[in-house]
């Protein structure tokens, strides 16, 4: 188990976005005179999360910012397929743009039917996980930023968007999804250091290393990043030398991207897996009930990383427990943390 959640998660992330290919719309991206000043824009996700609801599956068409004259595009591979229930709160780096400076006023998210909720239907047991297909109130969402925003050249400045759940799943007068969604969003642009356009959880696969403590990574769909670490990064396991790093190794990062530099400046590293694979999702059940040992423990799959025969995102996959586990607290490298998380305090959820 990774160490890189609280108690009761193994590892719930954002489906990373690789927007770095060409789709239409995509001329306004592109500067067809070298002289032209440019900002540079990366998107990060996070949600607001609604209880028992496991998966929100909408198609998004676009992602754009209005400067006045222009809605510019920051997404430009569409669609995609994205389930907005896999955040949990963190912050997902989801791609990075050029776009003109200029004064930006308010961002649009164009979405497309229909929604699928995936929901945790615990009134049989062990708990199933049910699907229904809903509709959608509205396909484009704009959202006024609270003050207008200027990009000056060669500035690297975040766009935060927030998918609420809670707010956007309807329900009945009985607490029932009624299956219609009303997409509620909320973003802003914000500075590369401002702690809201953080990077957490940032799931990847090694390359190769680089100069200067640096290194490179490959997200999901194939688009590149260079990590570069320093004496203030916080190594999870010290005892695994970068050196020992090879096309085997899945490594969690977060930190913040360099304004000048485009890399991911990492705060804190993670060696998921070096000879395996990596499971990310939602506990559902556990048996034998806390407060004895549990033996075997259901998980909701969000992720899966490499992929992994037999084993699919979306489904119920029972995991046996021997006691061999190890069990860590994100961020608390105290061996202490075996008392207050173990295989006697798994819970669902």
């Amino acid at each position: 188990m990774g160490n890189s959640k609280a108690v009761g998660v193994f590892l719930s992330i954002f489906a990373i976005l690789s927007l770095s290919g060409c789709g239409s719309g995509s001329n306004a991206l592109t500067n067809p005179n070298p002289q032209a000043q440019s900002a540079n824009v990366f998107t990060v996700g996070t949600d607001a999360p609604l209880p028992s609801v496991v998966s929100c599956e909408i198609t998004v068409t676009g992602v754009t910012l209005f400067n006045g004259t222009n809605n510019v595009p920051v997404m430009t591979q569409t669609p995609q397929v994205i389930d907005f229930a896999q955040l949990s709160g963190l912050h997902q780096l989801m791609d990075l743009n050029t776009v003109p400076t200029g004064t930006y006023t308010s961002a649009t998210v164009t979405l497309a039917n229909p929604p699928v909720i995936g929901y945790l239907d615990t009134s049989v047991s062990p708990p199933i996980v049910n699907t229904m297909n809903g509709s959608l109130t509205q396909s484009t969402v704009t959202v006024q930023f609270a003050q207008p925003f200027m990009m000056n050249d060669n500035d690297m400045v975040g766009l935060r968007m927030e998918f609420d759940l809670h707010k956007s799943i309807q329900v009945d007068g009985n607490g029932n999804f009624t299956g219609q969604v009303n997409p509620t969003f909320y973003m802003k642009l914000l500075a590369a250091d401002d702690s809201d356009a953080s990077i957490d959880d940032f799931h990847v696969g090694f390359v190769g290393t680089g100069d200067n403590g640096a290194f490179t990574v490959q997200g999901p769909h194939g688009r590149q990043w260079t990590v570069q670490t320093n004496n203030s990064t916080v190594w999870d396991d010290p005892a695994v030398a970068a050196s020992s790093f090879d096309n085997n190794t899945i490594l969690s990062v977060s930190g913040q991207l360099d304004p000048v530099t485009k890399d991911i400046d990492a705060s804190e590293i993670e060696v998921v897996s070096m000879d395996g694979f990596v499971l990310g999702g939602l506990l559902t059940y556990v048996n034998p009930p806390s407060p004895a040992p549990a033996t075997t423990a259901d998980l909701y799959v969000r992720y899966e990383l490499p992929d992994v025969v037999g084993l699919e995102p979306g489904q119920i996959e029972s995991l046996t427990l021997d006691g061999s586990e190890q069990y860590r607290i994100a961020n608390i490298k105290n061996p202490i943390t075996t008392l207050l998380f173990n295989n006697t305090l798994l819970a669902p959820g």
